[in-house]
């Protein structure tokens, strides 16, 4: 089973509304265990964990990103680099994940 987390909250500019501001990213969450997230590199959409994530998810509780701007993510306003940072430090707290693995790929493994 395969969920699908759409992050809320991102700041928003006056008139503009949380449900309808751009994400800072996508996450796609299977699997059971120590928490494991894949973070794509430049241009990539999380689906080039695909394969890996098959192979750990009956292990690992997998969460694979999707970073705005890419793979037909919208877009968010500067500063990108910072704001994803903060909303995946935001996002492992909010989902409650102790000592999470992080791999990335590229920006993704700066972003890691």
């Amino acid at each position: 089973m395969i969920a699908v987390v759409l992050l809320t909250g991102c700041a928003t500019t006056s008139g503009a509304s949380a449900a309808s501001a751009p994400q800072p990213f996508h996450v796609e969450r299977s699997g059971k265990g120590r928490p494991l997230v894949f973070i794509p590199g430049l241009a990539s959409s999380g689906e080039v964990w695909n394969e890996t994530v098959a192979h750990l998810q009956g292990k690992y509780d997998c969460h694979v990103l999707t970073l705005a701007g890419f793979a037909g993510q919208p877009a968010i306003p500067a500063p990108f680099f910072a704001t994803e940072r903060r909303a995946l430090a935001d996002y492992l707290r909010a989902q409650g994940l102790e000592k999470p693995i992080l791999v990335g790929h590229s920006l993704g493994g700066v972003l890691a």
